[in-house]
């Protein structure tokens, strides 16, 4: 129901299977093709409503703070490159 004009930035992330939905916050967060989250559909209705600006790749996990920086960027992009492609 909104408009591109009203969406900034799009997160793009996942969700996991084995935490229920109303468990989920931030720190859930898996890498995009990781989990359960239909991220065609959503990139299919990103696309629908006009939205040409950021997909941000954005995780809490704190497991991923203590890997390099530069290697976790890298390993997102190629899995949202992944699943953009799909």
């Amino acid at each position: 129901m909104l408009s591109a004009d009203q969406v900034d930035v799009a997160h793009f992330d996942d969700c996991p299977a084995d935490v229920p939905r109303e468990e989920q916050f931030d720190e859930h967060r898996v890498l995009p093709g990781e989990g359960i989250f239909d991220l065609s559909r959503y990139l299919h209705v990103l696309q629908q409503m006009g939205y040409d600006r950021f997909l941000l790749f954005e995780l809490f996990r704190q497991d991923l703070w203590y890997r390099d920086p530069v290697e976790v960027a890298a390993e997102g992009m190629a899995k949202m490159q992944k699943v953009v492609a799909g």
